[in-house]
């Protein structure tokens, strides 16, 4: 908003500018890219066709997804969320930060992470082109949109995509009247 000082705001409402150094040190120890001995236990996705979607201005990528058709009719939604706890372990520093903080907070000219950078824009930013664990969802519909059938599964995934809406919105109006 014009003329409005983010630092009013800030302190107004109380919100962390920084994390403590033990915060800090904790995320510091977590990698920076995932390792195939992290797939353990998980569906391997890494070979479909996953694109990230959201505003241009968008700061975090932490959900995906991919449609596909299945034959005979009717469609397979995928919606895959960064495991977030596979990192941040309950009780830890992290967690009680994360807990305490609740949420992000988007500003114009900025954001007030919950979890510091190391996490919320590497290791769990669902960026393309790098492998990401993830919590998934499988959802079935039928040729009319009604749900068939979900389940759900521990996964890794490669992005393939990031799109914008006004991107996915324009391969939606180019595709075919009979998809």
């Amino acid at each position: 908003a014009p003329g409005v000082d983010m630092l009013s705001i800030i302190r107004k409402y109380h919100l962390p500018t920084a994390f403590p150094s033990d915060i800090l040190n904790e995320a510091q120890k977590i990698p920076e890219t995932v390792g195939e001995e992290m797939f353990e236990g998980r569906e391997d996705l890494r070979g479909q066709f996953i694109v990230t979607i959201d505003p241009d201005d968008a700061r975090d990528f932490d959900d995906a997804i991919n449609v596909e058709r299945i034959p005979g009719g009717g469609w397979s939604l995928g919606v895959h969320i960064a495991d977030v706890a596979a990192y941040v372990k309950p009780g830890a520093a992290l967690d009680r930060e994360a807990y305490k903080r609740g949420n992000s907070v988007y500003l114009p000219d900025r954001v007030i992470p919950m979890l510091p950078e190391r996490l919320s824009n590497g290791v769990c930013s669902l960026n393309p082109a790098v492998n990401r664990l993830t919590h998934s969802v499988f959802i079935q519909f039928t040729k009319d949109g009604r749900t068939k059938s979900s389940r759900f599964a521990r996964t890794v995934i490669r992005s393939a995509r990031r799109l914008t809406y006004r991107e996915a919105h324009a391969i939606l109006r180019a595709a075919p009247n009979d998809q």
